[in-house]
C-alpha cells in the first residue's frame, strides 16, 4: 500500500473514530437544531485597578412576558458578586480589591418571545401609579423643560392632542422618518438629538422620550441587546410608553411599533451606564451573544457538571462565550480550504489566488452577503480603474503594489465615513483583508495584459462563484454548530486533503472543454475506423 493512502486512512479513521466515541458511548446529541428564541448571554468585563477595593455593578436580565431566565452562571475571580434589585431591574455586583488586571462574567441562557402590546383606539386621560408617574420627570439626557425640547413639541401641533395613543404614534413617526441616523458611539441627549437632526440609538430613544414627558405621556428608554450571534454585540436601545394601563413597545432605530421580534433581550429600564464602577482606573465593557439549541444547552450542562471524562473536561463547549464565537467561524476554515481544493483540483475552476476567495468569504461573514459583494465589486473596480490611469507612469513593481495598496485601503475609509453619513453599518469593510485586494487587482491587470478581457472576466466570475460557495459552507450555522461539538472532524479533512492533493485525473472542466474531441474520436470509431487508424500499428 502506498504511503499516502495509509496516512489519508489513517486521519479519516482517526477523526470518525472519535466523532463516533462521542456519540455512541458518551451519548453526544447529533442532529440537534437550533430552536428560535433560544439563546447564550456572556456580559464580560474587564477591570484594572490599584489594589485599593473597587465595585462594579451591571444591570442583569430578567423573567418576563418576552425572555424567561432559564441558567445563570457567574465567573468572579477573587471577587464577591451579589445581586439585587431595584425599580423592577435586577443588578450584578462585584466587589473586592484589585490589583492590576481581572476580568469578570455573568452568563445566562433564555428563551424569547415576541414582545407584542398594541396600542388601545384611544386614550384620554389617565391615572398613572406612583411608579409610572416618576417617569413624567426629568432625567439625565431627558430635559423635558429645555427649551429646544419645548420649542420642537410647539412646533409639532400634533402632540397638543389629549389622546395619548395617538400622540405616541405621531412621536414614534417623527423621531423615526425625521431624525436621520448616527453611527456615533458617545452617548447623546435629547437636545443634541434636535439640535444635529441626528442621533444615535440612545439619542433618539431619549428624544422620543422627552417628547412623551414633555406631553404628559410617561415613557423609559430601554437598555438590552438584538440577538444576531455573529460578534461581540453592541448595547441596543428602544422605547416603552405607559399607554391603556400597559407598557408599550416603540423602535425608532428599525421602525418596529407595538411589537418586537423575539430577538430581544432587556437588560434594564431605568436610563443609565451599562457598567457602573468605582476604586477602578480603567473598565471595558462587551456584550457576548450566542444562539443554542437545548439540546447542546443540556448537553453543555451535563457534561459539565457530572462527567470526569477528558473529552468532556476538554470539550470546546465549555470555553467563554466569546471564545466560542472565535472558534465558530475558525474551525470552518478548514473545510473552505477542502471546498477551495476541490474547486481547483477537481473542478478544474480558475480562480485569482489559491485562497483569496476563502479569506474574501472570510470578511464577508462580518459584513453580509449582500453589503459584503457591493464592498467587493465597488472597491476592485474603482482600484482597477486607478491602476489602469497609472499605466503610462511605467512605475515599478513595489511602488505599483504599493501605489494600489494605499488607494484600496483610502477606498475603505470613505466607503466607512460615508456609510456613518447615510446612516449605513459599514464598520465590518476593515475586516476585508486589504492586501489580498491588493494582489486581486494587480493579477486581475496582469491577466487583462496577457489573457484578454474574455478570459479575464471568466476568470474573475470564477473567483466571485468560488467566494459565494465557500461563504456558503463557512456561514452555515449547522455546520459550525457540528465542528464546534465534534472538532475531531478536522482530521477527517486533513485526510481527505492529501487525497485529493493525490488526484491527477481530467478536471471536469477539462471534460467540458474537449467534449468535442471526444465526439470526434468517438464519431469516427463508429464510422469505421481500421484498428491501425486508432492504436497507431500496421493495418491490413
Amino acid at each position: 500500500m502506498r504511503v499516502w493512502i495509509a496516512v489519508s486512512a489513517a486521519f479519516v479513521a482517526l477523526g470518525l473514530g472519535v466523532f463516533l466515541y462521542k456519540i455512541v458511548v458518551l451519548q453526544y446529541p447529533l442532529g440537534a437544531e437550533d430552536q428560535p428564541g433560544t439563546w447564550r448571554v456572556e456580559l464580560a468585563i474587564r477591570a484594572t485597578g490599584e489594589g485599593g477595593f473597587a465595585t462594579l455593578e451591571i444591570p442583569l436580565p430578567r423573567s418576563t412576558d418576552a425572555q424567561q431566565l432559564a441558567s445563570e452562571e457567574v465567573r468572579s475571580g477573587q471577587m464577591r458578586f451579589s445581586i439585587s434589585e431595584e425599580h423592577g431591574n435586577r443588578y450584578g455586583q462585584w466587589t473586592g480589591k484589585v490589583r492590576g488586571v481581572t476580568v469578570v462574567s455573568y452568563q445566562a441562557s433564555l428563551v424569547t418571545a415576541v414582545h407584542h402590546a398594541p396600542l388601545p383606539a384611544r386614550e384620554v386621560g389617565a391615572d398613572y401609579p406612583k411608579s409610572v408617574a416618576a417617569l413624567l420627570k426629568d432625567s439625565p439626557g431627558i430635559a423635558t423643560q429645555d427649551p429646544t425640547i419645548k420649542k420642537l413639541s410647539s412646533e409639532l401641533m400634533v402632540l397638543g392632542t389629549r389622546d395619548k395613543a395617538k400622540l405616541a404614534r405621531e412621536i414614534y413617526r417623527f423621531v423615526s422618518r425625521e431624525i436621520d441616523a448616527s453611527l456615533s458611539g458617545d452617548p447623546m441627549d435629547a437636545v443634541t438629538v434636535v439640535q444635529e437632526g441626528r442621533g444615535n440609538a440612545l439619542g433618539r430613544g431619549r428624544l422620543f422620550c422627552a417628547l412623551a414627558r414633555v406631553n404628559g405621556l410617561p415613557c423609559r428608554v430601554v437598555m438590552g441587546l438584538t440577538l444576531i450571534g455573529h460578534s461581540p454585540e453592541q448595547l441596543s436601545y428602544w422605547n416603552e410608553a405607559y399607554v391603556g394601563g400597559r407598557w408599550v413597545p416603540f423602535d425608532v432605530v428599525e421602525r418596529r411599533m407595538e411589537s418586537l421580534p423575539p430577538n430581544r433581550i432587556a437588560l434594564s429600564t431605568r436610563d443609565h451606564a451599562p457598567v457602573r464602577a468605582s476604586g477602578l482606573s480603567a473598565v471595558t465593557y462587551r456584550a457576548f451573544v450566542q444562539s443554542e439549541s437545548q439540546a447542546y444547552e443540556d448537553l453543555l450542562r451535563r457534561r459539565l457538571a457530572e462527567s470526569d471524562h477528558v473529552l468532556d473536561r476538554y470539550s470546546i463547549l465549555s470555553l467563554p462565550v466569546q471564545v466560542q464565537q472565535h472558534l465558530r467561524l475558525l474551525v470552518l476554515v478548514p473545510l473552505g480550504a477542502l471546498v477551495m481544493t476541490l474547486l481547483r483540483s477537481v473542478v478544474g475552476i480558475r480562480t485569482f489566488g489559491t485562497f483569496m476567495p476563502m479569506l474574501i468569504a472570510l470578511a464577508m461573514t462580518a459584513t453580509g452577503l449582500a453589503v459584503g459583494s457591493a464592498v467587493f465589486v465597488l472597491l476592485i473596480g474603482l482600484a482597477l480603474l486607478s491602476r489602469l490611469l497609472i499605466r503610462p507612469f511605467y512605475l515599478l513593481l513595489v511602488a505599483r503594489v504599493a501605489f494600489t495598496l494605499t488607494l484600496v485601503i483610502l477606498l475603505m475609509v470613505m466607503l466607512i465615513v460615508a456609510g456613518d453619513r447615510l446612516g449605513l453599518a459599514l464598520g465590518g469593510v476593515t475586516a476585508f483583508p486589504f492586501v489580498i485586494m491588493t494582489m486581486i487587482v494587480e493579477r486581475i491587470n496582469v491577466s487583462l495584459d496577457e489573457e484578454g478581457l474574455g478570459n479575464t472576466l471568466r476568470r474573475l466570475g470564477a473567483t466571485v462563484l468560488a467566494i459565494y460557495i465557500t461563504y456558503a459552507v463557512i456561514h452555515a450555522g449547522a455546520l459550525q454548530t457540528l465542528f464546534l461539538v465534534f472538532p475531531e472532524l478536522l482530521l477527517v479533512i486533513l485526510g481527505l486533503l492529501i487525497a485529493v492533493g493525490r488526484y491527477t485525473g481530467y478536471r471536469l472542466t477539462e471534460l467540458l472543454r474537449f467534449r468535442a474531441f471526444a465526439a470526434a474520436a468517438s464519431s469516427h470509431v463508429g464510422v469505421g475506423a481500421l484498428p491501425g487508424e486508432l492504436t497507431g500499428g500496421k493495418g491490413r
